[in-house]
């Protein structure tokens, strides 16, 4: 994945070397969807990690980041939605409590409604 100027096209930055998913930015850190969890890339130095040992539903397949304010909204293949707070997983919504289906394709937050999207 990498970082690209609008302006003139040309790559600026290496984001991810492996296969990515989705990615944005949020707070000082490039946040990267992938096969294997979550990862962050910090705008500061550079420095790559895996954040997927804060919580059990950021070690699969993610398929879907949206930023909203404070909170990363994050769709996965198999472990439903999450919300992201800081380094905190604070909201964390599965078929037991009301979704469809545990994979979740996209998610889009409005002023009122959070929408998510499955294979069901």
């Amino acid at each position: 994945m990498y970082l690209i100027d609008a302006g003139n096209l040309k790559v600026t930055d290496t984001l991810y070397f492996r296969r990515g998913l989705d990615a944005v930015e949020f707070g000082d850190y490039y946040y990267i969807a992938t096969l294997s969890g979550l990862k962050r890339k910090s705008k500061r130095n550079g420095r790559e990690e895996d954040i997927s040992f804060i919580h059990p539903v950021l070690t699969r397949r993610i398929n879907d980041l949206h930023p909203v304010g404070n909170k990363l909204w994050i769709s996965t293949a198999d472990k439903g939605l999450a919300c992201l707070m800081g380094d905190s997983v604070i909201l964390h919504v599965t078929q037991d409590n009301g979704l469809s289906s545990n994979n979740c394709k996209r998610v889009y937050i409005s002023e009122k409604e959070i929408w998510v999207s499955t294979n069901k």
